[in-house]
Parts: C-alpha cells; sequence; structure tokens
C-alpha cells in the first residue's frame, strides 16, 4: 500500500512538471500570437487556472454553509503564495520585477485584500459577490489596455492573489451568503496576510526583484502563519 501511494506521489509530481512546463510554453506563445506581454497572460489567464481550487472549495464552502473553511482557504492560498512560493521560485531562479509593475499590481492586490476584510465582518451577499467580481472584470480591462513587462511567474503569482479575494470569494457568495462563525477568530491570520503580502512588494519594489537572500527571507515569514491558521 505505502509501495502504491509513493508511487502515485512521484507520478503526481512528474504530470505536474510536464504540466508546468507545457503550461509555461503555451503562455508564450499565446501572449506572442496576441501580441500582449508574458506578464499580462501571466496575472490573467495563468492566475485564473491556478485559482481554479480556490474557486472550487468557495463553491463547495457556500452550499454547506462553511464561512470559516472558505474564508481560511483563500488567507492561507494567498499568504503562501506571496511569502513560500515566491520564495522557493526565487530561490530556483532570482526574480526580476519592474518597480510600475509592482506598484500597479501590488496595489491591486493589496486593495483586494482590503476589500475582502472590509466584507468579512458583516459577511458576503450575494449581491456583494457580484459587485467583487465585476470590481475584478474591470481591473482585467484596465490591465489589457495599459498591460506590464515580462516575467510569466510574478505576473501569475500575483495575479493569483487578485483573484482569489474577489473573484474567488465572489463566486462563492454567488451560490450562498458567506458568513463567518467568529470574525475575531480569523482577525490574526487575516491581518498578518495584509502584513507580509506588504513586505513582500516593498522587497520586490527596494530591490526590483527577488534574490536569492530575499527568497529565504519570504521563505521564512510563512513560518509564523502555521501557529495563527
Amino acid at each position: 500500500m505505502v509501495v502504491v501511494n509513493a508511487a502515485g506521489l512521484f507520478a503526481g509530481l512528474a504530470l505536474l512538471l510536464v504540466g508546468a512546463d507545457r503550461t509555461v510554453r503555451s503562455a508564450a506563445e499565446l501572449a506572442l500570437y496576441y501580441g500582449v506581454s508574458t506578464f499580462f497572460v501571466g496575472v490573467t489567464v495563468i492566475s485564473v487556472g491556478t485559482s481554479i481550487p480556490e474557486m472550487t472549495t468557495s463553491v463547495y464552502a457556500a452550499t454547506y454553509g462553511a464561512g470559516d473553511l472558505l474564508v481560511g482557504n483563500i488567507v492561507g492560498s494567498e499568504t503562501a503564495q506571496i511569502t513560500l512560493a515566491i520564495g522557493i521560485v526565487a530561490l530556483i531562479s532570482p526574480i526580476a520585477a519592474e518597480r510600475r509593475n509592482v506598484l500597479i499590481y501590488g496595489g491591486a492586490m493589496v486593495l483586494a485584500m482590503v476589500i475582502m476584510i472590509l466584507t468579512l465582518e458583516d459577511g458576503i451577499t450575494r449581491s456583494e459577490g457580484v459587485l467583487m467580481m465585476l470590481a475584478y472584470l474591470m481591473f482585467i480591462h484596465d490591465l489589457y489596455s495599459t498591460e506590464g513587462g515580462e516575467g510569466i511567474s510574478v505576473g501569475s503569482l500575483l495575479g493569483s492573489n487578485i483573484t482569489d479575494p474577489v473573484f474567488s470569494l465572489g463566486v462563492g457568495a454567488l451560490v450562498a451568503d458567506v458568513t463567518l462563525a467568529d470574525p475575531a477568530a480569523v482577525a490574526a491570520s487575516v491581518t498578518y496576510m495584509l502584513v507580509v503580502s506588504l513586505v513582500v512588494l516593498g522587497l520586490l519594489y527596494w530591490r526590483r526583484g527577488i534574490g536569492r537572500r530575499s527568497a529565504l527571507v519570504c521563505m521564512l515569514l510563512y513560518l509564523p502563519s502555521l501557529a495563527l491558521f
């Protein structure tokens, strides 16, 4: 049984690597075909694709009235991506980022998080969910008009952290109103999510990217979240 599980694990990892490689190649080809930047493809197509698990969880959690699970899934994903994921990527290959892109898309990410935080206290109704999804679509429209530069990895990570707090959460709210049993209980984890996001964005802006030393800092920033969630 252990051998079978191990074989399944390695097979899954192999398929994940092949799929990731194919995704990056296809994204680059898509950007070239439509004449847009790879950063734009990362922020839109790939980020939405990587957010499908969060959207699916949101729908099921909302269906069963598990608002805490829905929000916890998104907050955990946000924190992991802005710290652990960026850190691992930069450790393998240093990330370069234009300050303009950091300000625009990092600002959009922080705004998306703030919108989520403000709506959590009283719960999210269907009408609010629709508005959150419309806000995301407006952002994509504006992004298409003023698209950024290169780097698929940065675009997908920041894009996913823009998609989840508004679009993924909004999808769940369309199914049923999202409420928390105890909003105060998630306050620490939500606050930490916002704080580490600002720290990592500060590193991206200050150093025009994330080098290997900064990558270690990002990865260490993930550890406190394990005690908060």
